[in-house]
């Protein structure tokens, strides 16, 4: 038994001994193959060390060996020299050495011998010719600054280059976005205001950011048309105005001006796109005498009792007195009253509205885009369009008068609009009486009246057909 533990051992030895040789081996191979990654790394850093020196080395300064940044007068010198070479290289006095003119010029005795460290500088080169007077140094001054200016021009040039072209790529890519109408602020209304904006709203509310997108909106197509009067127009109404005030064809010309700035301002508005071609034609021509007496209230003045219009040609403005209006209509039954009653409707809206224009703009879209007009088509769009608009007036008024008055001015003005209708019968049927009267009435108003011509004929038949 114990002679079979023996052979069992000595059996077991030499593999253990194979063992230990084999992971010898491995040690030997792993510091081989690692000893030439050292060396290389070695020779590396060698390297790095060698340069750094002959980099400082060539940026020392001849004259002294202190830190040099650059080439000074044909020579690499430091800041110290350059100075100093500067001050004295054109001095007519002689400096002389107290010595031998052998004075060591280093760092620490730069400043003991001054004939000594300008001979220096002399000697590694450095020329007095290229010292710059006054007027010379400023010359190179505002020539580096001339350099750099344009320098800067050109790449905030490249730059907005650059930024242009991205923006060009990106608008290519990107799908074009649909226009923003009034549309947006009653199908998302909850997007209009933040949680607890009724919490924090004190005196006046703030218009959100679709709301003021509208309105500027609106109010740049005011400026394009309806603020800015065609030469011709302003011509006509100057001449009216001068020549015959009291003429009756004088409303027809201010009627016309009224018309044609009308339609141009509605088809610039995203919404009119919204609609047929069949159906905005039937909004303009039922909405025209109602937007005419609205864009009366616009420019008249309460306190000269006049319409005031703006000359193209000047840029002045001329005014016409409400009375030598009302007297061109003397002749015409129910002009007096009418003119009357026009009066008290718009100093009404005056008082109401402190002469708000954004405020009586929007009354006449609210108007314009009225779902009742007849042979519409596409009147859930309307009216559509139509709430859109009234909301964003109760908007605006909360954004333009204090809380405590802002809703009864909202349904004051709102109420105006009822009237408004009244009147717009009364001055369309007083159009079409006397308008038929002049041979060169223009074809627009011709239409125009042709259209209320038929409109009242159908009020007057359907009583008729409802009593058979």
């Amino acid at each position: 038994m114990q002679h079979a533990g023996h052979t069992a051992l000595l059996a077991a030895c030499p593999i253990k001994q194979n063992s230990c040789d084999l992971d010898a081996q491995h040690q030997l191979a792993t510091l081989k193959s690692i000893q030439p990654q050292k060396e290389l790394h070695f020779k590396e850093e060698q390297q790095q060390q060698q340069q750094q020196q002959q980099q400082q080395h060539a940026c020392q300064c001849t004259v002294c060996g202190d830190k040099a940044l650059g080439y000074n007068f044909d020579a690499i010198t430091c800041e110290s020299c350059k100075a100093f070479f500067r001050r004295n290289a054109l001095k007519t006095k002689i400096q002389k050495c107290n010595f031998e003119s052998s004075c060591l010029v280093s760092v620490i005795t730069r400043k003991f011998c001054p004939a000594c460290r300008l001979a220096k500088c002399f000697k590694v080169g450095m020329k007095r010719e290229w010292i710059l007077n006054a007027a010379q140094l400023q010359m190179r001054r505002q020539k580096t600054l001339e350099n750099r200016r344009s320098r800067q021009n050109r790449q905030r040039l490249q730059l907005e280059q650059q930024q242009q072209h991205q923006e060009q790529q990106h608008q290519e890519h990107q799908e074009p976005e649909e226009p923003l109408t009034v549309l947006h602020l009653i199908s998302d209304p909850e997007s209009e205001q933040s949680p607890g904006a009724e919490l924090v709203w004190a005196q006046y509310r703030r218009l959100s950011g679709a709301s003021l997108s509208l309105i500027k909106q609106i109010e740049r197509a005011l400026g394009d048309t309806i603020n800015g009067v065609d030469q011709n127009d302003s011509d006509r109404i100057l001449t009216a105005a001068k020549e015959g005030g009291a003429a009756p064809e004088t409303p027809f010309v201010i009627t016309l001006s009224f018309v044609r700035r009308f339609v141009k301002f509605v088809k610039i508005l995203p919404e009119f796109e919204l609609i047929g071609k069949q159906d905005a034609g039937r909004l303009i021509k039922g909405g025209a005498f109602n937007f005419i007496l609205m864009r009366g209230v616009a420019i008249y003045s309460p306190d000269s009792d006049s319409f005031a219009f703006k000359l193209a040609s000047t840029g002045g403005r001329h005014s016409i007195s409400l009375s030598t209006v009302a007297q061109c209509l003397a002749d015409s039954p129910g002009g007096q009253q009418l003119m009357s009653d026009y009066r008290s409707f718009m100093r009404n809206y005056h008082e109401d509205s402190r002469g708000d224009q954004m405020a009586l703009t929007l009354l006449q879209l609210i108007d314009f885009y009225n779902p009742a007009r007849p042979g519409l088509s596409s009147m859930r769009t309307v009216d559509s369009v139509q709430q859109g608009y009234l909301v964003l007036l109760k908007r605006y008024i909360d954004s333009a008068w204090p809380k405590h008055c802002a809703c009864n001015v909202y349904f004051r003005l709102l109420n105006r609009l009822t009237e408004l209708e009244s009147l717009g019968q009364r001055f369309g049927s007083l159009c079409n009486t006397v308008g038929f009267r002049y041979e060169e009435l223009n074809p627009l108003l011709v239409e125009l009246f042709q259209q209320r011509q038929c409109a009242c004929t159908d009020c007057q038949m359907k009583p008729e057909m409802g009593s058979e």
